[in-house]
C-alpha cells in the first residue's frame, strides 16, 4: 500500500498513526460512534463517570494500545471506557417492567411455582389485593400468551381501575410494546429477514401460529369496548 506503512497496522484503529484519519478523517466518527452504541448498553452504573457538568470535549475519546486491547479514554484522566460488564451474572441495565423478578425483587420468579412462594407480593401501591398481584405475576411467567391473558386481567370492572398505578401502567406498557422471543423450539437462531427465507418458517407455519391466539379468544378482552 502506498503511503501506508505495514508496521503496527493497529495503531491506525487508535490513531495514533494519523495517517488513515488522515486521509479518511469520517473513519473516526463512525469508530467512535459504533463504540458508544455499545457503551450504552453497559449494565454497570460503575462503567459511567460521575455525574457532572461534562461537554462535548470530554466526552471526546483518547485511543491507545494496551495490553493487546484497544483502550478509550474519556471525561477524566485514565478513566477508560468499556463495554462487556465486568461483572457476573450480566443483567439489563433497564430491565423490563414485565420481567416477573423486577416485580418480586430480590425473589427471582421464573415459573408459576415460584410465585407460589412468595408470602408478600407486590400491591403496586394499594391498587390490587395479593391474590390478584399472584395471578398478574404469574401471568407474566407465560411470554407466549401473557398479552391477552394480561389484557384480559385489566378488563374487569372491577381492575381497570387499577390502572391508576404508574407500575401497572408500566406492565401493562411493556407487555403490549416490548418484543420478546417467540421462537418455536426446533429454531436455533432468530430470522435475518422479512420477509423470511428460511423455508421452515413459511405461510403455514404463520397460520398455525395465528390458530393457536385466535384459539385464546374465551380468554381475550372481546368485545373491545369492555378495554376503553
Amino acid at each position: 500500500m502506498i503511503a501506508f506503512p505495514q508496521n503496527d497496522i493497529h495503531t491506525y484503529v487508535s490513531g495514533e498513526q494519523h495517517l488513515i484519519i488522515k486521509n479518511y478523517p469520517e473513519w473516526a466518527c463512525y469508530r467512535d460512534i459504533a463504540f458508544y452504541f455499545k457503551y450504552f448498553m453497559n449494565t454497570e452504573p460503575e462503567a459511567f463517570p460521575p455525574v457532572a457538568p461534562w461537554t462535548q470535549k470530554h466526552s471526546e475519546l483518547k485511543w491507545q494500545m494496551g495490553d493487546g486491547i484497544y483502550l478509550g479514554q474519556a471525561y477524566m484522566p485514565q478513566f477508560f471506557l468499556y463495554c462487556r460488564p465486568k461483572k457476573r451474572p450480566f443483567t439489563h441495565r433497564f430491565p423490563s417492567t414485565a420481567t416477573p423478578s423486577f416485580l418480586t425483587d430480590p425473589h427471582p420468579v421464573a415459573t408459576e411455582d415460584d410465585v407460589l412462594h412468595i408470602k408478600n407480593l407486590p400491591s403496586f401501591d394499594d391498587a390490587i389485593g395479593q391474590r390478584d398481584s399472584e395471578l398478574l405475576i404469574s401471568y407474566l411467567t407465560v411470554p407466549y400468551i401473557r398479552l391477552p391473558l394480561v389484557m384480559t386481567f385489566f378488563s374487569t370492572e372491577d381492575r381497570i381501575h387499577s390502572l391508576k398505578s404508574k407500575k401497572l401502567q408500566d406492565v401493562l406498557d411493556s407487555v403490549l410494546f416490548e418484543p420478546g422471543r417467540y421462537l418455536p423450539a426446533y429454531m436455533n437462531e432468530e430470522p435475518h429477514d422479512v420477509p423470511t427465507s428460511n423455508p421452515k418458517v413459511g405461510l403455514a407455519r404463520v397460520l398455525k401460529t395465528f390458530d393457536k391466539l385466535t384459539s385464546l379468544r374465551s380468554f381475550s378482552c372481546w368485545p373491545p369496548r369492555t378495554a376503553c
